[in-house]
């Protein structure tokens, strides 16, 4: 290779490497501001390591209906369904570790671990059971 093209190859990738970190930096600041701008609906629970999202609406005496979402849906895109479940029962949504205004899990996320999150997040934000999922 010419001094030349191994001098734009080199220029090339340390342009791509600023332009990555650029937009890293970038997503960064727009996550910091929508956190802001967009502060969660529910509650913000302690469940040891990192806070998970709840919403909980309803008052109804009896079990708790707790829905439990497809995997990478989020729990604003039920909230039309769990207002009218209000209307007869508790209920409950919640967004998953890494989810919405939920933390990111420390560790890839199993079955085990979600179980465990789910169970943590009913204890600590005191919604009452028995539970209908």
């Amino acid at each position: 290779m010419s001094p030349g093209g191994l001098l734009w190859l080199v220029g090339a990738v340390l342009g791509g490497v600023a332009l990555l970190a650029t937009i890293m930096a970038l997503e960064w600041a727009w996550e910091v501001r929508d956190r802001r701008r967009f502060l969660p609906p529910g509650q913000l629970v302690d469940i040891g390591e990192r806070h998970l999202h709840i919403a909980s609406r309803g008052s109804s005496p009896g079990p708790t209906v707790v829905m439990e979402l497809d995997a990478g849906q989020l729990s604003s895109l039920w909230w039309p369904v769990q207002l009218r479940i209000a209307n007869f029962a508790r209920v409950c949504t919640y967004d998953r570790a890494g989810y919405a205004w939920s933390e990111p899990p420390r560790e890839e996320p199993s079955l085990a671990s979600r179980v465990a999150d789910l169970h943590a997040l009913l204890q600590r934000a005191e919604i009452p059971g028995p539970y209908v999922f």
